[in-house]
C-alpha cells in the first residue's frame, strides 16, 4: 500500500466507536466485510498494524491482545468456523502461553 493511505478509516466514526468502547474494557468486535477484491484484508492489516502500534507505544500491549482471521472462500482452510476458532485459540495460546496447560 501506499504511504498515507488508509488513514481515513482511523477518523471514521464507526471506527471511533469501536475504539471507545474498548477504552472501557469491554472487548469489542470490529467486523469488516465487502464485496470479494474491496481491498478489506489491506484495510484490516492497516488496522491491526496501527492498533497493536498504538499498544505498544502505551505499554498495553500486555493487557489487551488483538485477535484476527481473515476468512477467504477460495482457501478450504479459510472458510470454516472450525477454522476460524483454530486460528483464534493459537493467537491466543502464542500471547498467552501459560494458557497451553488448560488445553487438552
Amino acid at each position: 500500500r501506499r504511504e498515507g493511505t488508509l488513514q481515513w478509516i482511523l477518523q471514521h466514526q464507526r471506527y471511533q466507536d469501536w475504539v471507545r468502547l474498548d477504552k472501557t474494557g469491554e472487548s469489542q468486535l470490529l467486523w469488516i466485510s465487502g464485496h470479494p477484491g474491496s481491498r478489506k484484508t489491506v484495510l484490516s492489516r492497516f488496522l491491526l498494524e496501527s492498533i497493536e502500534g498504538s499498544l505498544k507505544e502505551q505499554g498495553t500491549d500486555h493487557k489487551h491482545h488483538v485477535l484476527y482471521f481473515f476468512f477467504d472462500d477460495m482457501e478450504e482452510k479459510q472458510k470454516t468456523a472450525l477454522s476460524l476458532l483454530r486460528a483464534l485459540l493459537h493467537q491466543i495460546i502464542r500471547k498467552i502461553p501459560s494458557l497451553i496447560s488448560h488445553v487438552t
